[in-house]
């Protein structure tokens, strides 16, 4: 009998996020946690943007008691200055260092042309190795999660401080970007207010508009017009996904229960709408070539 009840407490604690023993074996820390019901609260996961929800893995865990720090909105701001403050240094090192060297692409040779462009793939890479990195929980999952954020987000302030000598635009394009973005991220509960449901149904509808107007745009690259329109296809969803991702995160926050660790991909998310939103003004600013 002592047998059958401690089999039936473990198929209970397996059964408590719908995942298989053998992944719990494997994801030792999610062992006994109760995940987060949202049949329980006024949010569900649909409410989500296409990359917040790319970003949190389903289930979220919760905390055990009040031994372990809640996810709060506090926590996702502080990591993602960091985030900010990183990709601000990394540019600044490779607008400086590219200011002294030859940038002329007819006198590189392949190793230089090879090396300066290696961030495009690293940045690929790391882009799709966070999702599965964020729905593991071992310490060498988490590790190297972060990892690939610090390498996605370098790279892309790696590119913005290499082509900004030959595009001067990047500069007030990335400093209007930032400056709003700061701002409405510290004042994200103002934002939380007046936001509803609906920018998460037009953000959807826009990243459908915005990848056919950008592989339309591929197919003639003489084309301005549809360069204009697919960069402002992309700003006009990364606005959209960064406020429908400012007010998850209050409302995740509000829970006081999720677990602090899923904070780390929340900021990631906000930086990558930020990236998102310059890379889009940058494509509709310039001639598409």
């Amino acid at each position: 009998m002592s047998l059958k009840k401690n089999r039936t407490r473990r198929n209970i604690h397996y059964n408590i996020a719908g995942k298989s023993p053998q992944w719990y074996k494997r994801n030792r820390w999610a062992l006994g946690r109760e995940a987060l019901e949202y049949s329980d609260i006024s949010f569900n996961r649909d409410s989500l943007s296409l990359v917040m929800g790319t970003m949190l893995p389903e289930p979220l865990f919760l905390t055990r008691g009040d031994n372990e720090r809640a996810f709060s909105s506090a926590g996702v701001k502080l990591r993602a200055f960091i985030y900010l403050i990183m990709m601000i240094c990394v540019f600044g090192i490779t607008y400086v260092f590219y200011m002294y060297t030859e940038t002329d692409p007819t006198k590189m040779t392949d190793l230089e042309y090879i090396i300066k462009t290696s961030p495009i793939l690293l940045m690929l890479v790391c882009f799709f190795l966070l999702p599965p990195l964020n729905g593991k929980y071992t310490p060498w999952a988490f590790i190297c999660a972060r990892i690939c954020d610090i390498c996605y987000l370098s790279s892309w302030a790696y590119l913005f401080g290499l082509f900004a000598h030959t595009s001067p635009i990047i500069f007030p394009i990335s400093i209007s970007v930032l400056t709003v973005s700061i701002l409405c991220i510290i004042f994200s509960k103002y934002i939380m207010r007046g936001a509803s449901h609906r920018a998460l149904t037009i953000s959807g509808i826009l990243c459908f508009s915005t990848l056919a107007s950008y592989f339309l745009s591929l197919l003639d690259s003489r084309n301005d017009y549809l360069g204009i329109l697919a960069g402002l296809g992309l700003a006009s969803f990364a606005i959209f996904s960064f406020i429908s991702d400012i007010v998850s995160i209050e409302k995740l926050s509000e829970i006081r229960r999720v677990h602090y660790q899923y904070e780390w991909a929340a900021a990631s998310a906000l930086i990558f709408d930020i990236v998102a939103c310059i890379v889009g003004l940058m494509k509709s600013a310039k001639e598409n070539d």
